[in-house]
């Protein structure tokens, strides 16, 4: 025996799960961004399929109860879409705010609430739903006055 040790599928997948499992004890909430790098992880260092990859992720963050962004984007959207079938796919400024507060709550204080509003606009933006004018003034500044990312 040479002294290195064999690397089988069954090893590479528990390591991937360990180092999910050390990412996820630093927060409660993984971006899109810090998930690709995680899944890049599984595919290139530990030799990982895409779906392995991502079910390894996904069992990990049910088990340590950590939020994935792009679930709380779907049911944000889901959310988004209830609110904007009622009225010719506007959204209202309380239905935005109910919209922006599940995402608050949903991200465990992860995101600012500048960035919460960020991203709740721009998931109106990408399925083109437009702001209901609102106010004594029926304008959308409310809406204007969200920065974009």
């Amino acid at each position: 025996m040479d002294g290195t040790v064999a690397s089988s599928p069954e090893s590479g997948k528990q390591r991937f799960a360990d180092l999910v499992r050390l990412h996820a004890q630093k927060t409660k909430f993984i971006t899109r961004e810090q998930e690709i790098k995680l899944l890049e992880e599984g595919l290139n260092r530990h030799n990982l399929s895409l779906a392995d990859s991502r079910n390894i992720v996904r069992g990990v963050a049910d088990e340590m109860s950590v939020t994935l962004e792009r679930d709380v984007d779907g049911a944000a959207t889901a959310i988004l879409k209830n609110f904007a079938a009622k009225r010719k796919n506007k959204i209202r400024k309380g239905e935005f705010e109910q919209a922006a507060a599940f995402y608050r709550i949903q991200s465990d204080g992860a995101l600012s609430e500048g960035e919460v509003r960020r991203r709740v606009k721009a998931i109106m933006q990408s399925h083109d739903m437009k702001p209901k004018r609102s106010g004594m003034l029926r304008t959308r500044r409310w809406y204007r006055s969200i920065k974009e990312a």
